[in-house]
């Protein structure tokens, strides 16, 4: 998959609809592999998409993901069927709810001058 639309894999289709065949998993091994995760979760319905998040600087998995079935019905078998585990280790897939927009908060650090920082010093003068 082109890394470029794991930064966006939120639970909205191409439309911008929300997905109900999108699950969250978290727990993933950072050696776990889009293709593990794929035939892993493929053992309960046709999965259409799977993406494994990762840092964008070194690549390396963030230990979730998500994997979208192409039927929704599928995300309950799997919820229903409990306790998880790929690549060795408990996973815990949940349904995957639409990114919440958040208003940018500005925050401020006390330690640092702001970027438009001026120094002077008054003299008297004579």
């Amino acid at each position: 998959m082109d890394p470029s639309s794991q930064q966006n894999a939120t639970t909205h289709d191409a439309d911008g609809n929300h997905d109900p065949g999108k699950m969250f998993v978290g727990g993933l091994s950072w050696e776990t592999s889009t293709d593990g995760l794929r035939k892993y979760f493929c053992q309960f319905g046709e999965v259409k998409e799977c993406v494994i998040m990762r840092d964008t600087t070194t690549r390396r998995s963030r230990g979730f993901g998500f994997v979208t079935f192409s039927d929704p019905a599928h995300v309950e078998t799997v919820i229903q069927r409990g306790t998880h585990e790929v690549d060795k280790k408990k996973v815990d897939p949940k349904v995957a709810f639409p990114k919440r927009s958040h208003p940018k908060v500005r925050t401020v650090n006390f330690n640092s001058p702001p970027p438009l920082f001026f120094s002077f010093s008054l003299t008297k003068r004579d």
